[in-house]
C-alpha cells in the first residue's frame, strides 16, 4: 500500500510503498499505533509531527526518527505513528479560568464539563485548534477530581470512573465520548461467516466478580438500636452472586456506589430569615435562619451520640456547597421555634462567608438532614433502596469476562463489504459457545490489521475490557482552590460543528444549522449535490393525478416515466453495430444529422409505415456478406413432429450444434431466424420447432453459420458491410457460442462509429474511420500526419533516449576517469588518430605512458586489430592504419603512484581500461585476455 507522509505544516514529504510487516493496532481505552516498515531509495528526515492518514484516521509521529542505511541508494525505516488516543498522553490538563495555566487544581462540576476541559487542554496540545470536539459524556451528577498533574488520558479515564456503570473514554474522528463504546450497526460473524477460527479466553480477571459484598452507609445509623452499624439489604442478605457456576467465585465488595444511601428525608425550605450579629472580637457577620413546615418530628429527640447534625442541600446556590466532599453546613436546631440555624463558615482565604451574599437558602431549595437517628419508618425505606441500587449496579458492572478472539477472513470481508472497527456492535453466532441462543450480542473491543490487506484482522470480541471499570478514585479536596460549579439539570447537547470546522462527524456531535444546509439536500429550496447519490431503494419523481409519480426509478435501475426527452444517445451499455453487433442503440448521426435505431428484432402488432424501405440480406454483396465455414440455400421443409427437416440445394457444411441464421429472404418479406442444429441428416439439417420463436423456415431462405455453441473453431466468421448507414466495414468475430454477439468483435476496419467499448473512457469512444482490434501487427512503412513515417519518428525517439543514457553514462564515468572525454560523449574532443604501432608493458600488472601518451582504442576499416608479441618479447597492439590517442596534458587528472618497493623506487598501480565495441553486422564476438 503507497502511504503520503506529510511534515506538520500538512507539506508532502514522500509517497512510500509500506511492506507486508506493517500493522496497524488499536483497542478501547488503550493505545492506536500504526507501525510502517519500507525501504527508501534516499535519506528522507522524518521529525516531530510528521503524520499520514489510513483508513480515515490520522497518525503522528511522536519523536525525530532517522533510519538505518543499508546500502547507497536504500534506507531501511521501522516506525511507529500514534492516533490521538496515544497523543494525548503528553498533553497536561491545564486549569485557565484566570488567564493561567495552572497544572495543579481541583474542580467539581458534572462529567461533560470536565472532559469539555480537557478536549480544550487537547486542541490547546495540537495547536490551539477548535477540530477536538466533546461528544456523547454519561452522567449528570456532580464529580470532584484533583486534577494534580494529570495528562489527557488519565483524566478521561479518571472521569469515565467517576461517572461509573459502563462507561469508557473513547475517541471517533475528532469527537472525544465518555460512555460506553458500542456503536454503528450491528454486524454478524461467526465461524465461516468472516471469521477462520475462534477462540474463547477467560484469562481477564481484573476487576472481575461473582460475587458482591455490597457495604451499606452508616450515616443516620444507630447501631444499637437498629442491630449493625450499616445499612443492610432486606433480611439480612450479605451478598448476591451472578455467574458462580460458570466462572466459580470471585468477590468484590462496593462501599462508595452504595455511600449516598441511607435512612433519609429530603426535605423543602419553606421560609429563611437573617439577622446580623458579631463575634467575640466585634466583627459582623449575617446567620440565616429556615423553617421546614412539613417536617413531621423533632431533630432533637433523635440525637446520635458525639454527632452534630448537618444539612447537605440539594438543590439551590448551596448545592454542592459546604465542607468536606459532602458539602454539608453543621446546624443547630430550635425545637421551639421549629427553626434551623446554618452555622456560617469562611471556606476561602478571604472574608467571603458562606451562606452569604448570593450565595444563601431560599424558599423551595431541598435538604438531607443527616447525623441523626431517624424515625423507625424511614430503615425500611432505605433498605428496599438499597436492593435496587444493587440489582442496578449489578445491571452495569457485572460483564462477562470472556474475550472472544478470531482472525478474519479477508475474502470474505472484501466480498460482503463489511467495515470492521472498535466498537462496532457484532451478533458472534456460534451454537457451541452460545447454545441457549446460538449467538451474543457484544462489540469489537480491540482490532490488529496488517496495513497492506486491512481486510486480514485479529479482532477481540468482549463485553469487559482487560482492565475493569470497578474500582472508584476516592475524592480528596486538598487545601488548593477549589472551583465549583452547577449541577446541571439533564445531559448537555454534544459538541456543534460549525459551517467552518474540519471536524469529522460522529454519532455524538452536532451540525450547526448552517453546516446542515451545507452538508444536506433542501427539501424546500432549489439545491445542488456536489457528488453522486446512491438511491438503493429508488426514487419517484412529480406527482400525477390520482396521486401517483410521475417517473419512478426502482432500486434495481427499472424506470417508468410519463414521457422523456434524450437529446442524442440511448443505448446498451455495450454496443456494436451492424447485423454481427450486440446490444442496441439510438441515436443521431453525427454526420448526416438522422436518427438512427438498431435493435435486434422489431414487431409492429397493426402496421408499419416506412417512407424508404431499405432490405438488406445476409450474403449480398449490395448489403452485408458473411465469410464463415458453413451456408446453404433451403430446397426443402418437412416438419416432423418436434422438428424442422431441413433440406439444402447443394451441401451446405453445416454440423450439429451449429447456430444457422436466416436474416432476409426473397421479395419484400421479411424473416428473421437464429437456430442451433440439433443433428445431421442427409442433404440437410434437423432444428427443433422452438428454435425458431413462432417464424417458418420456408424453401428459398439463405442461411448462414454464426457461431457454434461447442466447437471453438467454428465459433468464428467474417463480416463485410456496405449500407446506406454510412459505416462500411469488415468485421472478424470470434468466440460466437451463443445467439448474440457479445464480446466476440475481435476486429474491425472502416469505421468504428458504432462501437462503445468500457474499455475505453466515455470521451474516447472509437470513431471515424480506422482501425479497432485486440492486437495489431503492422510492418513496412507507417507515414503520420507529421509527414514523418513511423521508423524516424522512433529513430527521433531512440535517439533522445540514447542522449539521456549518454548524459548518464557520462555522469558516471567521466568522474572516475583519469581522461576527457572518456565516454566519447562529446565526439572525438581530446582525442587524436595517428598510424603507429603501440607497445604494451610486458608485465601485465604495469601501465606505461608510451610518449606522453595513452592509447585506449584502435581501429582499421574492416574493424580489426591484432595484439602479438615482439621480438623483445613485448606485448603489442598492432592496428595497420589508425589508434587512437590522447596527450598526457588533455588528461582529466594524472595518475599518481605513491606506493614504493624498498629500493624507493615507486611501483607501478593498477589502472583499469573498458572498450566499448558498436556492433554493425551480427557475426560472432570474441574478446579474450592474453597473457605471456
Amino acid at each position: 500500500m503507497l502511504l503520503t507522509i506529510y511534515d506538520k505544516a500538512g507539506t508532502k514529504r514522500a509517497d512510500v510503498a509500506v511492506n507486508d510487516s506493517s500493522t496497524q493496532s488499536k483497542e478501547v481505552q488503550g493505545d492506536n499505533v500504526l507501525s510502517l516498515s519500507f525501504s527508501y531509495y534516499a535519506f528522507l528526515p522524518l521529525d516531530v509531527n510528521d503524520y499520514t492518514d489510513y483508513l480515515g484516521e490520522r497518525y503522528w509521529l511522536t519523536e525525530r526518527y532517522t533510519p538505518k542505511q543499508v546500502s547507497d541508494g536504500e534506507w531501511e525505516y521501522n516506525l511507529k505513528l500514534y492516533g490521538i488516543e496515544s497523543l494525548i498522553k503528553r498533553f497536561l490538563v491545564l486549569e485557565t479560568t484566570d488567564g493561567d495555566t495552572n497544572p495543579l487544581f481541583t474542580l467539581t462540576a458534572t462529567p461533560r464539563e470536565h472532559v469539555a476541559m480537557v478536549v480544550k487542554a487537547i486542541n490547546n496540545g495540537m495547536g490551539h485548534i477548535t477540530d477536538w470536539k466533546t461528544g456523547t459524556v454519561e452522567g449528570t451528577e456532580l464529580i470532584t477530581i484533583d486534577y494534580e498533574g494529570m495528562y489527557c488520558d488519565e483524566a478521561l479515564k479518571a472521569i469515565a470512573e467517576k461517572a461509573g456503570g459502563k462507561v469508557e473514554w473513547w475517541v471517533e474522528g475528532q469527537t472525544v465520548n465518555v460512555c460506553r463504546c458500542e456503536h454503528g450497526e450491528e454486524i454478524t460473524l461467526g465461524y465461516g461467516k468472516g471469521l477462520t477460527s475462534l477462540e474463547r479466553d477467560t484469562s481477564n480477571t481484573a476487576k472481575f466478580y461473582t460475587r458482591l459484598f455490597p457495604v451499606g452507609s452508616t450515616r443516620n445509623i444507630d447501631a444499637e438500636k437498629y442491630g449493625s452499624p450499616r445499612l443492610m439489604l432486606p433480611g439480612g442478605r450479605k451478598y448476591i452472586e451472578q455467574g458462580v457456576e460458570e466462572y466459580g467465585i470471585y468477590d468484590h465488595y462496593e462501599q462508595d456506589a452504595f455511600s449516598g444511601i441511607f435512612p433519609r428525608r429530603v426535605g423543602t425550605v419553606s421560609s429563611v430569615r437573617s439577622e446580623e450579629v458579631a463575634d467575640d472580637e466585634g466583627n459582623k457577620f449575617t446567620v440565616y435562619y429556615f423553617r421546614d413546615g412539613e417536617l413531621d418530628f423533632d431533630p432533637n429527640l433523635y440525637e446520635l451520640a458525639g454527632e452534630t447534625k448537618r444539612v447537605s442541600f440539594q438543590t439551590g446556590d448551596l448545592a454542592g456547597l459546604g465542607e468536606s466532599d459532602d458539602h454539608y453546613f453543621e446546624v443547630n436546631y430550635d425545637s421551639a421555634a421549629r427553626e434551623f440555624e446554618l452555622i456560617t463558615i469562611w471556606p476561602y482565604d478571604d472574608d467571603t462567608q458562606l451562606p452569604g451574599g448570593k450565595l444563601v437558602p431560599r424558599a423551595g431549595d431541598t435538604y438531607i438532614l443527616w447525623n441523626i437517628r431517624m424515625p423507625d419508618e424511614y430503615y425500611r425505606l432505605a433498605e428496599e433502596e438499597f436492593a435496587v441500587a444493587v440489582d442496578e449496579y449489578n445491571r452495569d458492572h457485572w460483564l462477562d469476562i470472556a474475550a472472544y478472539k478470531a482472525p478474519t477472513d479477508p475474502v470474505y470481508i472484501e466480498e460482503h463489504g463489511i467495515d470492521l472497527f472498535v466498537g462496532r456492535r457484532v451478533k458472534l453466532e456460534s451454537r457451541k459457545y452460545f447454545p441457549e441462543k446460538g449467538y451474543r450480542q457484544s462489540r469489537i473491543t480491540k482490532i490488529s490489521r496488517k496495513v497492506n490487506e486491512p481486510g486480514q484482522m485479529d479482532i477481540e470480541i468482549s463485553d469487559a475490557l482487560q482492565v475493569g471499570k470497578f474500582d472508584k478514585v476516592t475524592d480528596s479536596i486538598g487545601a488548593l482552590k477549589s472551583y465549583t460549579k452547577s449541577k446541571t439539570e439533564g445531559a448537555a447537547l454534544p459538541d456543534i460543528i460549525r459551517s467552518w470546522d474540519k471536524t469529522l462527524p460522529t454519532d455524538n456531535n452536532l451540525f450547526s444549522a448552517r453546516r446542515s444546509q451545507k452538508e444536506f439536500l433542501s427539501k424546500n429550496q432549489p439545491d445542488t449535490a456536489k457528488e453522486s447519490i446512491r438511491f438503493l431503494k429508488g426514487v419517484s419523481f412529480g406527482e400525477a393525478a390520482g396521486g401517483k409519480p410521475c417517473g419512478i426509478v426502482d432500486g434495481e435501475g427499472n424506470a417508468e416515466y410519463l414521457t422523456a426527452v434524450i437529446r442524442e444517445l440511448l443505448r446498451s451499455t455495450e454496443f456494436v453495430d451492424g447485423l454481427t453487433g450486440e446490444g442496441w442503440q439510438l441515436w443521431i448521426d453525427q454526420l448526416t444529422g438522422l436518427t438512427n435505431l438498431t435493435v435486434d428484432k422489431v414487431t409492429a402488432r397493426q402496421s408499419l409505415v416506412a417512407l424508404e424501405l431499405l432490405i438488406e440480406k445476409v450474403r449480398s454483396v449490395c448489403g452485408q456478406l458473411v465469410v464463415s465455414a458453413a451456408n446453404g440455400k433451403i430446397k426443402d421443409v418437412v416438419k416432423q413432429g418436434d422438428n424442422y427437416r431441413i433440406v439444402f440445394e447443394q451441401e451446405s457444411g453445416f454440423v450439429a450444434h451449429d447456430l444457422m441464421r436466416c436474416a432476409v429472404t426473397g421479395g419484400k418479406k421479411l424473416k428473421a431466424y437464429w437456430v442451433e442444429v440439433a443433428s445431421v441428416i442427409a442433404g440437410g439439417v434437423l432444428v427443433p420447432v422452438s428454435e425458431f420463436g413462432g417464424v417458418k423456415p420456408e424453401a428459398g431462405d439463405e442461411c448462414v453459420l454464426m457461431g457454434n455453441t461447442e466447437t471453438p473453431l467454428r465459433q468464428n466468421l467474417i463480416s463485410i458491410a456496405a449500407t446506406e448507414d454510412g459505416q462500411p466495414r469488415i468485421d472478424i468475430l470470434d468466440g460466437v457460442k451463443a445467439k448474440n454477439f457479445n464480446g466476440c468483435l475481435r476486429c474491425r476496419l472502416g469505421k468504428l462509429d458504432g462501437i462503445r467499448s468500457s474499455a475505453f473512457p466515455a470521451d474516447k469512444q472509437p470513431k471515424g474511420n480506422g482501425l479497432y482490434a485486440d492486437n495489431v501487427w503492422l510492418k513496412g512503412t507507417f507515414v503520420l500526419m507529421t509527414g514523418e513515417d513511423i521508423l524516424t519518428r522512433f529513430e527521433i525517439t531512440e535517439g533522445k533516449i540514447h542522449s539521456a543514457v549518454e548524459s548518464l553514462r557520462k555522469e558516471i564515468r567521466e568522474e572516475q576517469s583519469y581522461l576527457d572525454n572518456s565516454s566519447f560523449a562529446d565526439g572525438m574532443d581530446k582525442w587524436i588518430r595517428r598510424a603507429a604501432r603501440l607497445r604494451c608493458s610486458p608485465s601485465a600488472a604495469r601501465w606505461i605512458l608510451g610518449e606522453q601518451t595513452a592509447v585506449i582504442t584502435s581501429t582499421k576499416p574492416d574493424g580489426h586489430a591484432e595484439i602479438r608479441t615482439d621480438r623483445q618479447g613485448a606485448l603489442c597492439l598492432y592496428p595497420e592504419q589508425l589508434y587512437h590517442a590522447e596527450e598526457l596534458e588533455d588528461f582529466r587528472t594524472i595518475p599518481e603512484f605513491r606506493q614504493t618497493n624498498s629500493q624507493g623506487e615507486r611501483v607501478a598501480g593498477v589502472v583499469y581500461l573498458s572498450f566499448r565495441y558498436r556492433v554493425l553486422e551480427a557475426g560472432r564476438f570474441e574478446n579474450r585476455i592474453c597473457e605471456r
